[in-house]
């Protein structure tokens, strides 16, 4: 303890701040979790589906999805996360706020 000490004395005193600066690491270098690879997995599946979206097109399945965007994504996210939720900047009935937060949670945003 004592050598320490007066090691600790010896030393001048340091003025210039000092900081930590983590190494960076390429992302694929890290060490990959298993959350990791299913999400990877799952985002990498969900767009190879997409590519067979357009020998399936017909204006039913486009008016069914312009329809669900409008209830999750303009009902869910914007009026009951964002407005609702984030800023009370207004008030509803209990069982339209769940309503609503319900719509959100379908958009697997939360």
């Amino acid at each position: 303890m004592e050598a320490i000490r007066k090691e600790l004395e010896d030393k001048p005193d340091m003025k210039e701040p000092f900081s930590v600066v983590k190494s960076k690491r390429a992302f694929l270098k890290r060490k990959w979790t298993t959350l990791d690879r299913r999400s990877a997995g799952g985002i990498l599946f969900l767009h190879v589906l997409s590519l067979l979206a357009s020998f399936h097109y017909n204006w039913e399945a486009f008016w069914v999805a312009f329809a669900l965007y409008f209830i999750t994504g303009v009902l869910g996210i914007t009026l009951s996360y964002h407005r609702n939720l984030a800023h009370r900047s207004f008030k509803l009935p209990k069982w339209l706020e769940y309503t609503f937060a319900y719509l959100e949670n379908a958009t697997l945003l939360s």
